[in-house]
């Protein structure tokens, strides 16, 4: 077998497909990762008023539109110079949990669920949830966080909750005790879903623990996927370095994909490339307070050796138990709400040229980086996502599979490199949003064929 082109990559967020190229004598020659998808965010919003920047940039991806909405206004609110009350801290840091408890059910048990637990009849997606009993429970639970986000972000997607420095929407008394309940019903699910899922893996033997570092926004005041210090986890599980935010450049460098033509990837300037995501927060995060987060925490640690927990296949066991520390969470935070607000004045704001917005996103650290002009209009967007950032990582374990396995069985090697990329949970449309730079990439041609438009 000369070439193997898997497409379309099934069961991930957008549409992809890999090429993979083999030299005579059976080893790897060329990997390369093909999508037709492409949004440009980077150079449509140049001019636009920076107050924009949030709805615009949750329009990147349907299913990261709230890690982005509230990057993006992180961002903004360095560039106005407002730090928001902590009623307006407390409902974002609900907007963006309940996205993830949404984002990681769909991973588990939409994308990865008939990978981890096969079906004899080798179903999909839904009808592997009715095989094993979960449709409805999944169901239910995927209303109950559409309505959460309605509840806070005034809409169940692309919300419009975001304001520089604030947040817009107002949570009523009624709001506030319909959001307690439909969290107490969430967090019972996670704990189904934990108990499912650690079933399955906790029991697994891990082969393949990566050695390199990981990455992840460090917890403060604030739920970690809120924090404002990132921190680097050597492969030696010796901390490297903490930094603020603000300076992630000093220590993140971005460059070209040689596997990928529309696709900036990073690495650390002194370690190479790194983690991000569910692997790397539980590394660097501490033993959660909440008592069904914690007892899910203890009982991977009590039940897996140190070398199996850096294990790709594992992330999908760190998303069950990020889904149950988000739903507690969420259920603090909900009862701490204030119904009535104090009267906010007026912010007073000193327009700054640049502001950096920092977020964990599901799939992990996500960086929007912004510079205006004494208007305020936009004249640079850097957007890093998580994704971006994990392409090497999943490239080389691809490299790594192909390098031991018999290439004389192109079905199971599909199937096995399908699997490996879904571990990693890929974003394809927040991936490449950019505009390309290398000489390699496709040029975009529009052809109008109505003179008249």
């Amino acid at each position: 077998m000369k070439k193997l082109k898997i497409h379309p990559l099934t069961r991930i967020e957008g549409d992809a497909s890999l090429e993979i190229v083999f030299d005579d004598q059976g080893n790897l020659k060329r990997l390369r990762w093909l999508s037709e998808l492409f949004r440009g965010f980077e150079k449509i919003c140049l001019g636009r008023p920076v107050e924009e920047m949030p709805f615009l940039t949750s329009r990147i991806c349907g299913i990261c539109a709230e890690a982005h909405h509230l990057a993006s206004l992180r961002a903004v609110d360095q560039i106005f110079g407002l730090t928001p009350p902590p009623w307006a801290q407390k409902v974002r840091a609900i907007f963006l949990l309940s996205s993830l408890v949404r984002d990681h059910l769909t991973v588990l048990y939409l994308f990865s669920g008939p990978d981890l637990k096969p079906s004899p009849q080798n179903r999909e997606a839904l009808a592997w949830l009715k095989e094993n009993g979960l449709l409805h429970d999944f169901l239910q639970s995927r209303s109950r966080i559409r309505r959460i986000l309605e509840i806070v972000g005034g809409r169940g997607l692309q919300a419009v909750g975001g304001f520089p420095g604030s947040w817009s929407k107002s949570i009523t008394a009624e709001e506030k005790e319909e959001l307690i309940q439909l969290t107490q019903k969430e967090r019972a699910f996670a704990a189904k879903t934990f108990d499912f899922f650690g079933e399955i893996l906790l029991k697994k033997e891990y082969q393949n623990p990566l050695k390199i570092p990981f990455l992840a926004l460090l917890p403060d005041n604030l739920p970690g996927f809120l924090g404002r210090r990132i921190g680097i986890l050597t492969s030696e599980e010796k901390p490297y370095k903490d930094f603020r935010a603000e300076k992630f450049q000093e220590y993140i460098v971005e460059e070209d994909s040689t596997e990928c033509p529309n696709l900036r990837t990073t690495q650390l300037k002194s370690l190479g490339p790194y983690l991000v995501g569910p692997l790397a927060r539980f590394h660097l995060w501490p033993e959660p307070s909440t008592p069904l987060a914690q007892k899910a925490y203890r009982e991977i640690k009590n039940c897996l050796k140190h070398q199996q927990l850096r294990d790709y296949e594992i992330a999908h066991l760190f998303r069950a138990y990020e889904i149950l520390l988000a739903c507690e969470q969420i259920e603090s935070l909900s009862q701490e709400i204030e119904i009535q607000r104090k009267d906010e004045k007026e912010p007073k704001f000193e327009l700054q040229r640049e502001g950096i917005g920092v977020v964990e996103a599901p799939r992990g650290l996500l960086i929007h980086h912004y510079q205006v002009d004494k208007k305020g209009l936009i004249t640079k967007v850097n957007i890093i996502t998580p994704t971006a950032q994990n392409s090497p990582i999943i490239f080389m374990t691809i490299r790594a599979y192909l390098k031991s396995s018999p290439k004389n069985n192109p079905q199971k090697l599909t199937k096995d490199i399908e699997k490996i990329i879904r571990a990693f949970d890929p974003c394809v449309p927040c991936m490449l949003h950019i505009i390309p730079s290398n000489k390699d990439a496709a040029k975009l041609s529009i052809a109008i064929q109505n003179k008249s438009f």
